[in-house]
């Protein structure tokens, strides 16, 4: 009995130290702390974020410093950095994550992550890190141009062209093309469109290059005479087909959608009521539809068929430029002419844009070319335009400036 007492009380003891300390500790014991999580929250997002704070501090001081460096021997040009502070991130979170479960999945199966998972991941983030980084490199560096050629300077490499050497330079309208190609004997230079003052960096090197070259760039292959044209711009069918076939998939695919209840109702044999709470529905459903697409086709449609550009500005579809006038047809309008004479300046404005994505914002610079007479008239070219027209502004406005000798 006394042993059996004893045990009892003994356990009595126990129990009611165990009730004394759940009494201090409501919710448990507290004192386990999922270090796990925090290694992965602090890998995966604390530490990523902290490093491409640091390193684009860093990187961006660099940059100034070589461009600093770089402006005694030659005139500079940067490349801005696109989106540099989100893709280390996203590379830095990207390697931690991958490093973590590689470690996890080499420490045997206790954390519960297999060899494939963790060689996996690694495989899977692996081109997503090194496309970050080609894509950082591609949007960095600088151009010079020295007093003997063109240097490229990039993290990690130089190109460099002598001015002797080049024998084409082309100013290309394509979006996914690079915004200058100065091509030479054996190398060529693919200078992005992103290059900070870009046209005067254009203007510049065809004052350097050869005069067979700078004609060739500015389309002069043969003698401008008073009789005809030098120079002509209009909208090519083929643009207009591309912009006619796409508008009219686009109208197709927002009747596809707005009037999907006849549709889908036809497709699958069955007719529609056609009754009042039908009808009702249907027309919901088509506002809605075309709160969006309605929207989108203005501006779609705009881009060719209005008489205005940017700034409330007449902007022409079709130019000719004679050494004495100037002609050019606005949408939907006659010819009008006017004399070369009364051109007073021709303006290479830039436009910055705010090009926001996923909660980010990157400034963009357009440039728009804006021709001004004696009256205060003015007609514009912009971006867009140009580029249907299948040139840059930084183009015409050289090709501009050199005929009409710098007005």
């Amino acid at each position: 009995m006394q042993g059996s007492l004893s045990l009892f009380d003994g356990g009595l003891i126990k129990r009611t130290k165990n009730r004394r300390m759940d009494a201090h500790f409501p919710f448990g014991n507290t004192s386990t702390i999922d270090w796990s999580s925090i290694i992965v929250v602090g890998l995966g997002l604390l530490l990523p974020g902290l490093l491409s704070a640091v390193v684009d501090r860093w990187w961006t001081r660099r940059e100034y410093a070589q461009q600093q460096a770089a402006r005694q021997t030659g005139e500079v040009f940067a490349i801005p950095p696109m989106l540099r502070s989100p893709t280390l991130f996203a590379m830095f979170a990207l390697s931690a994550i991958s490093l973590v479960m590689l470690i996890a999945a080499l420490n045997g199966p206790q954390p519960g992550v297999t060899m494939t998972t963790g060689v996996g991941l690694c495989l899977l983030f692996g081109p997503l890190v090194i496309g970050g980084l080609m894509f950082l490199l591609h949007n960095t560096g600088m151009v010079i141009l020295t007093a003997e050629g063109v240097l490229l300077r990039r993290p990690g490499h130089k190109r460099f062209l002598r001015y002797d050497e080049i024998v084409a330079v082309n100013s290309q309208s394509q979006l996914l093309a690079p915004g200058i190609v100065i091509r030479g004997r054996g190398r060529v230079l693919r200078i992005p469109r992103t290059l900070e003052n870009r046209p005067h960096f254009y203007n510049v090197l065809l004052q350097r290059v050869a005069p067979g070259v700078r004609d060739a760039a500015l389309g002069k292959t043969t003698a401008a005479t008073k009789e005809g044209p030098v120079y002509t711009l209009t909208v090519s069918h083929r643009v207009w087909a591309l912009y006619i076939t796409g508008t009219v998939l686009f109208i197709l695919i927002y009747l596809g959608i707005g009037l999907m209840g006849i549709w889908s109702g036809l497709a699958r044999g069955v007719i529609p009521p056609f009754n009042t709470l039908w009808v009702r529905n249907a027309l919901l459903f088509f506002l809605m539809v075309s709160l969006i697409f309605v929207p989108a086709l203005i501006v779609v449609l705009h881009s060719l068929l209005t008489k205005y550009g940017p700034f409330k500005i007449a902007q022409p579809v079709a130019w000719q430029f004679y050494q004495q006038r100037i002609c050019y047809r606005l949408p939907r309008s006659h010819w009008q002419e006017r004399p070369a004479s009364d051109l007073r300046h021709i303006l290479l404005y830039p436009r910055v844009h705010q090009v926001r994505a996923q909660g980010i914002e990157q400034p963009v610079t357009l440039y728009m070319l804006i021709l001004e007479f004696n009256d205060g008239a003015q007609l514009v070219i912009d971006q867009e335009r140009a580029t249907q027209f299948g040139q840059t502004p930084e183009r015409l406005w050289a090709m501009l400036m050199e005929l009409y000798e710098a007005k």
